[in-house]
């Protein structure tokens, strides 16, 4: 009887810390995910400001060189196709390609890692990026749930 709460106690243990390792694998990607936010949310104000400033400028540059007897016109053009430039940059900067990648491999490390026994191997594709917040979570959550159904359903001596 007492071997018998002893199991118990360990596979009520040995759940507990899986699913603390989970909950610390799902603070950490919650928390990567609000910083991206937050970093876009400032990079988008920047780039309109910028692109407000600019905007401006070339209106400014626009009137003095419609000016009549001025002989800066070229350096004026010169100034007009910088800031032209320059806003054109600052509307690229906002594709899809320039967000932050996501910590993936980092997530999915930490969940493994507290889970103690069976032990866990992990292989993730080098160089793995996933700049989209929304799939990083699903392949995180997909992992996730894979891992618990082997160690759940399975008797999985080591899940891959």
């Amino acid at each position: 009887m007492r071997r018998l709460r002893l199991a118990e106690a360990r596979r009520g243990s040995l759940r507990q810390e899986a699913a603390n390792a989970e909950l610390h694998a799902t603070q950490l990607l919650l928390t990567e995910a609000v910083r991206g936010a937050e970093r876009a949310r400032i990079a988008d104000g920047l780039r309109l400001l910028a692109a407000d400033q600019l905007a401006g400028l070339q209106l400014q540059l626009r009137l003095l060189r419609a000016k009549p007897g001025d002989a800066a016109d070229g350096d004026i053009d010169a100034a007009c196709e910088a800031a032209r430039l320059l806003g054109e940059e600052l509307r690229a900067a906002d594709r899809p390609e320039a967000a932050v990648p996501f910590d993936l491999p980092g997530a999915l490390t930490t969940l493994c890692r507290g889970i103690p026994s069976p032990a866990v191997r992990l292989d993730i594709a080098d160089g793995l990026i996933l700049d989209e917040p929304a799939l990083a979570h699903a392949v995180f959550r997909c992992v996730q749930e894979a891992l618990s159904n082997a160690l759940r359903h399975s008797g999985a001596a080591r899940p891959q």
